[in-house]
């Protein structure tokens, strides 16, 4: 038991870990990006509202998803979903499929919302139970 609560514990972490990465791939490369896509910063942060836009907009329905198919499979939906992100933003160079892969990367994150606390509750269940009601 105290192996799958270390197990479901670090998966969680990891999870807000790859979430961060995620962030930090868009705020840090802001400049970058302007560059890449010929067009400025205020454009370029259309990139972030649309990768906060995926992710609102989708936890919901992947709440419903966890309930259906699983934690295990929504999570690596969600790791999926932001491995293609990262990969499609830094190869693309049209600036409207960065913005398709944005809203993926928030997809990706949602999926990742919904998961966590579930884990968390898991790995942690005399300390994070009481949080989730």
């Amino acid at each position: 038991m105290q192996n799958r609560r270390f197990i479901f514990g670090f998966v969680a972490f990891a999870l807000y870990f790859l979430t961060g990465a995620a962030c930090i791939v868009v705020g840090s490369g802001l400049s970058h990006f302007a560059d890449k896509f010929g067009t400025d910063i205020k454009t370029i942060v259309i990139l972030g509202s649309l990768y906060s836009l995926g992710r609102v907009s989708t936890v919901y329905l992947t709440g419903k998803l966890v309930e259906k198919v699983g934690p295990l499979k929504v999570t690596l939906m969600g790791i999926f979903l932001m491995g293609l992100y990262l990969t499609g933003i830094a190869y693309t160079h049209s600036f409207y499929f960065a913005l398709v892969f944005a809203y993926i990367g928030g997809v990706g994150m949602g999926a990742q919302d919904t998961v966590c606390p579930l884990f968390l509750s898991v790995a942690f269940p005399d300390n994070y139970a009481g949080s989730l009601s």
